[in-house]
């Protein structure tokens, strides 16, 4: 009797724009809502309540390069500064992965990609992707009873976040790198609201890219100081001073590169002498770091070869 109560939250999957979207490591699903309109008090002393214009929360889903299908497309949609609009349908299945309960979400627009921070010390962590999105409409809705389909985006196997090359302008050792905060995708979208709908339209405003973090060990030291202070101290910068970097993902060998994240204009915009608390007793090594201007990103799938 207990098999037939209820159903599990851990057996999901998606599907893009018709196409299997593979199983998911996590989904959060969009809530609909309305503004809530008060009414000031009357003599009765009753504050009266109204429903105003109806909505939806984001919702956000986590994915490896391996699973990613046409995510994959999506994510790199972004990246390219060309975002596009997709539809998206969750399902949550039974202990057999057939579906028993499902949410559409239509004319969706992505507001937000986000990538694990590559963490030398991480020995088991997965490298994935955070994409966060705003749907104009969700349907919620029973399952339709069929078989959860894997998709495999032929990208690349799991990666682990612990693999890594960083490159950084300034002649920075990539040894010295035993931490790299990836850079954040963000678009702006704009909502417009109409008289004869109960939904606004989303579109696409603005691109914006956040600062990557590198975290360093004290075997470089001497060159990120003689850096930062020529370029963030004294100023000396100039054009040409935005120059390139890297962060290439690696196999378990440390030579097979599977995925390359290319950096376009990088300069220091700050510099933390020490990393964290100084702390008595502490067992962790000295650190400094520096967050990084960037321009640009692109993404290039390796084969897994040196």
């Amino acid at each position: 009797m207990a098999l037939n109560a209820g159903i599990s939250q851990t057996k999901f999957w998606a599907t893009i724009d018709g196409v299997a979207g593979g199983y998911l490591n996590s989904f959060t699903a969009p809530n609909m809502k309305v503004d809530a309109i008060k009414n000031p008090a009357g003599p009765d002393g009753i504050t009266f309540m109204a429903h105003g214009n109806l909505s939806y929360t984001d919702w956000k889903c986590t994915f490896g390069f391996s699973h990613a299908g046409p995510l994959y497309t999506i994510m790199e949609s972004l990246i390219k500064k060309n975002a596009v609009e997709f539809q998206a349908r969750i399902d949550i299945g039974d202990q057999n992965y057939k579906s028993k309960r499902a949410v559409d979400c239509v004319d969706n627009v992505v507001k937000e990609i986000s990538f694990s921070n590559l963490d030398a010390k991480d020995g088991k962590g997965l490298f994935e992707v955070t994409m966060t999105a705003l749907c104009a409409t969700a349907k919620y809705l029973k399952g339709d009873g069929k078989v959860g389909q894997a998709a495999s985006s032929g990208k690349a196997k799991r990666i682990l976040k612990s693999n890594f090359r960083v490159t950084l302008p300034g002649g920075l050792k990539p040894e010295s790198i035993v931490k790299f905060d990836m850079p954040k995708l963000t678009a702006k979208i704009g909502i417009e609201n109409h008289g004869l709908t109960r939904e606004g339209t989303l579109h696409y405003a603005a691109y914006e890219i956040s600062q990557p973090k590198s975290t360093h060990s004290y075997t470089d030291y001497d060159a990120i100081l003689a850096y930062v202070q020529k370029v963030i101290q004294d100023g000396v910068v100039n054009e040409k001073d935005w120059l390139p970097g890297s962060a290439v993902l690696l196999d378990q060998s440390l030579k097979g590169e599977l995925a390359t994240f290319n950096f376009e204009g990088m300069a220091p915009m700050e510099f933390n002498w020490a990393e964290g608390e100084l702390k008595a007793g502490n067992d962790t090594g000295s650190f400094s770091s520096i967050n990084w201007g960037l321009e640009g990103m692109f993404l290039v799938m390796g084969d897994g070869k040196e």
